[in-house]
């Protein structure tokens, strides 16, 4: 860390640059001063439609019996046990289709899929699946056949690596999130392939995914990883859960530790396009009304006219401070562009628009997933007013008590929501990391969790997040709330309106009924039955903690998430180490690597390394 500290990179590119932009933008002056300003076209940030209900249907669930008002539901894959003997065949397509998302959109939304056709046949086209539940210690075998159409439904940078003029937008690779996979099935960036393989990148292998599931129980994802357009690919619905059970589980469910019920909360957020969208967005051309919208403009601070963009989204090269050297631009910013981050306006689970779910009064277990692009959530409970779609936040709704994340089981449960811990802010308006969080949870986390629905008999509860976006710093256009400020003229959303979207604060709502009320462990049995199990459950299940290993390993090697500009002056993210790689384009030292470079870590099979890992990006 010597010659980064010496550096003086905090000076040069930490918080206080945009601290001090996003603070101004919080000032909330911009929307009188953007009117007077000379627009060089029509801001290309859309929102979705204002008209959207919250809380009139029901979470889809597992199978076509937990179909919702509108159909919807999670498919689960049925195994094919008989062709490859002691392993579950699945045969799964890649499909473009339709499924209406919210009663109130005019239409179906036209999306991107995952769908099991092991038995052949025609089989159920729906949102998130189908769902892949393995057993720890028995393979599961895929074939994965694409039949994405020539043209993607969403804007596709060609200035991208892998995404060049040219190449199949309708290459796609699975990649299990989590898994212990070989390489030949770990779905690489590079392995793509189009349908019938008439096209692939340079690391795909014909032939199936084998998963070993040499992992204990656990909630993993599978999703499409293509370089270039991977982003495009999972939003527009290649994404689904993949659940491993073991022996050890279904001995804490014997035992009354944790309950029989699961239910699947795969949290994510879209925006869908407007019945106005040619006047907000007159380059959209990739859907119509109800379909996905996704952004495809890069939205600098300050055009390379000098002139103060007030309706800006991202930092820009060109403008820095220091700016891009002479010279070192490769053109005017590409249309469509990527962007840094993915932000929506509308909350969905399981696939529904902000759904509600009935309960008994009883224990539930709920594997949660944050299936979004770019915002983290801390999710707390709490008991809705009286209109029933807000949450009082001065009533707190039940404990939840956190059993296991991404990693399999805790060694011991975790009690949040005790009270619910919303979001503090520091001093400069960002998340402050020496306040506590609730249940905190990044892009691509997951969190199992029980809650118990005892003494909150017949009323609603409001399941609730306020993360600033991008975390922890946040840009209020992208905080979306009943009552917020209308922030039109500054690239925003009008003022939400009571039970409408957009929304991303209320992400659903819970009915309580009234009875009969379970007999089986309460909270404080089921506390006591995890904190004498649990431990026992985590060191049956999960491979030995570093500190308990026998032998040598590589300490304190460090590693860093560096922000610099790319050739057109958009923000770029790479990883490297502690050790500086040269210059970068705006004349600063960099510690970045490009994708493709030179291997930083050669270990010997059987090492263990443990790293340092230094986030040295704005966010």
């Amino acid at each position: 860390m010597g010659n980064l500290l010496a550096s003086g990179f905090f000076e040069k590119r930490g918080r206080p640059v945009m601290t001090t932009r996003r603070n101004f933008l919080r000032a909330g002056a911009l929307a009188g001063a953007g009117l007077l300003l000379p627009w060089k076209r029509a801001f290309p940030f859309a929102q979705s439609p204002t008209g959207l209900r919250k809380f009139v249907i029901a979470l889809p669930g597992l199978g076509p019996s937990a179909k919702n008002e509108i159909g919807q539901y999670i498919p689960v894959a049925t195994p094919d046990t008989t062709k490859f003997p002691g392993v579950a065949y699945y045969q799964i397509e890649l499909n473009q289709y339709e499924e209406l998302l919210h009663p109130d959109l005019p239409k179906p939304t036209r999306l991107w899929g995952y769908h099991d056709a092991t038995a052949g046949g025609v089989h159920a086209r729906q949102y998130l699946g189908p769902v892949i539940v393995a057993q720890s210690g028995r393979p599961v075998r895929v074939t994965y056949v694409n039949h994405l159409p020539d043209k993607h439904i969403l804007p596709v940078d060609h200035s991208l690596m892998g995404a060049e003029v040219g190449q199949p937008e309708n290459r796609a690779v699975v990649h299990l999130h989590g898994g212990l996979s070989p390489w030949t099935s770990d779905g690489g960036p590079f392995a793509w392939s189009t349908p019938g393989g008439k096209a692939h990148g340079v690391d795909w292998q014909p032939g199936d995914f084998l998963y070993p599931n040499n992992q204990s129980a656990r909630l993993e994802w599978y999703h499409d990883h293509a370089l270039g357009i991977t982003r495009l690919n999972a939003y527009a619905g290649l994404a689904s859960a993949y659940l491993i059970t073991d022996d050890a589980e279904a001995g804490l469910v014997n035992l009354g530790a944790i309950p029989d019920i699961q239910i699947p909360l795969i949290i994510q957020e879209k925006g869908f396009v407007p019945p106005n969208i040619h006047q907000i967005d007159p380059a959209w051309r990739w859907g119509s009304r109800g379909d996905l919208w996704y952004p495809h403009v890069y939205e600098p601070n300050i055009w390379p006219d000098g002139i103060t963009n007030f309706e800006d989204r991202w930092d820009y090269g060109p403008t820095a401070e220091p700016p891009m050297l002479p010279g070192s631009l490769a053109g005017p910013l590409p249309s469509p562009s990527c962007v840094p981050e993915g932000f929506f306006d509308t909350a969905l689970v399981n696939g529904a628009v902000y759904p509600y779910l009935n309960v008994e009064p009883r224990r539930y277990r709920f594997r949660i997933l944050n299936g979004s692009q770019a915002r983290f959530y801390n999710l707390q409970l709490y008991v809705a007013d009286l209109t029933g779609k807000e949450a009082n936040l001065n009533a707190a709704g039940p404990a939840f008590i956190q059993i296991g994340t991404e990693g399999g089981f805790l060694p011991a449960p975790v009690v949040l929501n005790h009270p619910p811990l919303p979001t503090r802010l520091d001093s400069e308006g960002a998340a402050d990391f020496t306040k506590a969080f609730n249940l905190l949870l990044a892009p691509a986390e997951r969190a199992d969790v029980i809650i118990d629905f005892r003494g909150f008999e017949g009323q609603k509860l409001i399941l609730y997040s306020d993360t600033p976006a991008p975390f922890p710093e946040g840009d209020p256009r992208n905080d979306y709330f009943t009552g917020d400020p209308d922030q039109t003229g500054m690239g925003g959303a009008p003022s939400t309106r009571p039970g409408f979207g957009p929304n991303t604060r209320t992400v659903m709502q819970i009915r309580v009924a009234t009875g009969p009320i379970s007999t089986e462990p309460d909270f404080t049995t089921t506390l006591n039955l995890l904190n004498a199990e649990l431990p026992t459950a985590f060191a049956n299940t999960q491979p030995p903690l570093l500190s308990n290993q026998v032998g040598q390993y590589v300490a304190g090697l460090g590693k860093t998430l560096n922000e610099d500009f790319d050739n057109y002056g958009r923000l770029l993210q790479r990883v490297g180490t502690t050790d500086q790689n040269g210059f970068n384009n705006q004349g600063l030292p960099t510690w970045g690597h490009a994708y493709v470079s030179k291997t930083t870590e050669n270990p010997h099979q059987g090492e263990t390394q443990v790293w340092n890992i230094f986030n040295l990006t704005g966010d």
